[in-house]
C-alpha cells in the first residue's frame, strides 16, 4: 500500500462527490441541448453539441468505473485479505484506475482545447494562441506519460505536476486573453451603437466565462499543490474534475440562452427604438453614422463579429 497516502477515507469521498458533480453536469448538459436545438444546422453550434455530448458522456463512465472500483474494493475475495480493499483502492496500475485516469485527462485536454479555439475564434489571430498551444502540447505529453507511468507502476508523480502546469497555464493565459477581448468588443460596440446604454449585453456571458475559468483553474492549483503534500485531497478533487469541466464548458452555452430570454423579453415590453440583439453585435462604421434622431438605428458594417455570441459559446 502507497505509504503517502494516509486516508482511507478519499476514496469514499472521491465517489460521493464525482456523483454530486455528475448530477451537477448533467442538468446543465440538459439544458445546453435545450439551447442548441434547432441550431445543428449552423458547423460551430453542432461541433459544440457533439464535444457537450462527449464530455457528458465521459462524466458518466467516470462514475461508473469510480463507484464499480468501490464496489469491487469492498467485495468479498478483497476483505478477506489482511489489508482489506486498500490494496486494490492503491494498486493504480490496476487496469480499470489506469482507464478511469485516462478518461480524465481526456476530458481535460477537450476542455484546454476548447478554450484555446474559443480564443483563436474572437481573436483570428494564430500568434495570439500560441502560447496555449504549447503548453497544451506539453499537457497532452506529459499526460501520456503519465499513463504509462501508471501502467507500468513507475514514478509519476513529477510528471503529473507538469502535466497538472501545462494544462493551467493553458486555461489561465486563453481565458484571460478571451475575456479581455470580449469585454473589449462589447463595450466598444455597445456604446458607438447607443451612447445612452451603459451596460453591454455580453456582460453575462463574460462574467460566466471569468467565473469559470476561475474555477477549474481554482481547482487544477488544488490538485496541483495538494499531490505532493495532502495527497487525499487531490485524490478527492481528481473524482469529479471530469464532472466539473462538463459543467463549466455547458455554463456558457446556458448562460447565453438565459441572456437571448432576457434580452428578447426586455425588448418586447420596452419597446426599445433601437435593438441590438446579441447575436448581430458588430463594430461600427465611424465614416457611416447617420446623423439622424434617436429613433433611427446607426448604418453598422459587419466586421470580423459579426456573430459574437457564437465566438462567446464556442
Amino acid at each position: 500500500m502507497s505509504t503517502w497516502l494516509t486516508s482511507s477515507k478519499a476514496p469514499i469521498a472521491s465517489v460521493t462527490l464525482g456523483c454530486i458533480f455528475y448530477g451537477f453536469a448533467t442538468s446543465t448538459f440538459a439544458m445546453t441541448v435545450w439551447v442548441l436545438k434547432g441550431r445543428q444546422k449552423i458547423p460551430v453550434y453542432a461541433a459544440m453539441l457533439i464535444l457537450a455530448i462527449v464530455l457528458w458522456i465521459l462524466s458518466t463512465m467516470r462514475a461508473c468505473i469510480n463507484i464499480a472500483e468501490i464496489v469491487t474494493a469492498f467485495d468479498s475475495v478483497n476483505l478477506q485479505t489482511p489489508t482489506g480493499p486498500f490494496d486494490y483502492l492503491f494498486d493504480f496500475s490496476n487496469s480499470l484506475f489506469v482507464f478511469d485516469q485516462c478518461l480524465y485527462y481526456i476530458s481535460t485536454i477537450i476542455g484546454d482545447v476548447v478554450v484555446i479555439f474559443r480564443c483563436y475564434a474572437v481573436w483570428k489571430q494564430w500568434y495570439i494562441i500560441a502560447f496555449p498551444c504549447l503548453t497544451c502540447v506539453g499537457a497532452i505529453c506529459s499526460f501520456t506519460w503519465v499513463i504509462w507511468c501508471f501502467a507500468k507502476n513507475l514514478p509519476y508523480i513529477s510528471w503529473v505536476l507538469m502535466a497538472f502546469a501545462f494544462t493551467l497555464s493553458t486555461n489561465l493565459v486563453a481565458t484571460v486573453l478571451l475575456a479581455y477581448r470580449m469585454w473589449s468588443v462589447g463595450m466598444k460596440t455597445y456604446r458607438d451603437v447607443n451612447s445612452t446604454y451603459t451596460r453591454s449585453p455580453l456582460r453575462p456571458i463574460l462574467l460566466v466565462i471569468i467565473e469559470s475559468g476561475m474555477v477549474y483553474s481554482a481547482m487544477l492549483t488544488v490538485a496541483l499543490i495538494t499531490i505532493i503534500h495532502v495527497p487525499s485531497v487531490e485524490w478527492v478533487v481528481n473524482g469529479f474534475m471530469t464532472s466539473l469541466i462538463s459543467l463549466i464548458f455547458n455554463m456558457v452555452f446556458v448562460s447565453i440562452g438565459i441572456t437571448k430570454n432576457l434580452q428578447n423579453s426586455t425588448m418586447t415590453l420596452t419597446r426599445m427604438p433601437v435593438t441590438v440583439p446579441l447575436s448581430t453585435i458588430v463594430y461600427q462604421d465611424h465614416t457611416q453614422i447617420s446623423s439622424t434622431t434617436e429613433t433611427r438605428p446607426s448604418t453598422l458594417k459587419v466586421s470580423e463579429f459579426e456573430h459574437a455570441d457564437a465566438y462567446a459559446s464556442v
